[in-house]
């Protein structure tokens, strides 16, 4: 898993490095799913597993942080019609983006 995401500098296409793989990897999807999963969780994975510091990470480091609001928060970008929970609205600050995302600013140091 480690290599596929260091591979494709975690979300990027490998013949076009300016397009992503898929929309949903760029964004600030939340709940995730088994197909749907936001930049916020998959840079958690790969800072809980401590390949976050590897310099393929740089532009997916870049691009989550281009979701935060003045305040530090970062923004819902999308979410299912119906989550299967209460999440927030999309485009508004949310706090389980930020809360993933601070989390893995915080494995990444480590």
């Amino acid at each position: 898993m480690i290599n596929f995401y260091i591979n494709y500098h975690v979300a990027f296409r490998p013949d076009d490095h300016s397009k992503v793989i898929i929309k949903e990897m760029s964004g600030t999807f939340y709940p995730i799913d088994h197909v749907h999963m936001g930049l916020q969780m998959i840079m958690y994975g790969l800072s809980v597993l401590g390949a976050a510091h590897h310099p393929n990470c740089e532009r997916a480091w870049a691009l989550l942080d281009s979701k935060k609001d003045s305040e530090g928060k970062y923004i819902l970008s999308e979410s299912f019609a119906e989550p299967y929970f209460k999440v927030g609205k999309v485009d508004n600050p949310n706090k389980w983006v930020t809360l993933y995302a601070l989390l893995s600013e915080k494995h990444r140091r480590n």
